[in-house]
């Protein structure tokens, strides 16, 4: 009968450590939940500083209207340049 107390130590022991362990795990990511709240916070708030975009979609709006805005930009330097090469005669295709 003494071994099956044993038995029965080992296991509560074993349910005790595992459940310290859990509340180890649980504490770290707990920590870790907070740190990335922290960290989103702080980007959220400097979208909003920055680019005046309270939300993620607000975001992603004004990035697409920023690239689009580029992009007609980079055509009109392009165009811009052409008009200078043409304008002076300047032939780059041996440089």
């Amino acid at each position: 009968m003494g071994g099956n107390e044993d038995m029965k130590q080992q296991n509560k022991s074993a349910t005790i450590n595992d459940l310290m362990q859990m509340k180890q795990e649980l504490e770290t990511k707990s920590n870790r939940v907070r740190t990335l709240e922290g960290k989103q916070s702080a980007l959220l708030d400097r979208l909003n500083k920055e680019f005046d975009c309270k939300t993620l979609d607000e975001a992603d709006k004004a990035k697409k209207n920023m690239e689009a805005e580029l992009g007609k930009r980079d055509v009109a330097l392009i165009a811009d340049i052409d008009n200078l090469k043409a304008k002076y005669n300047w032939d780059f295709t041996n440089v």
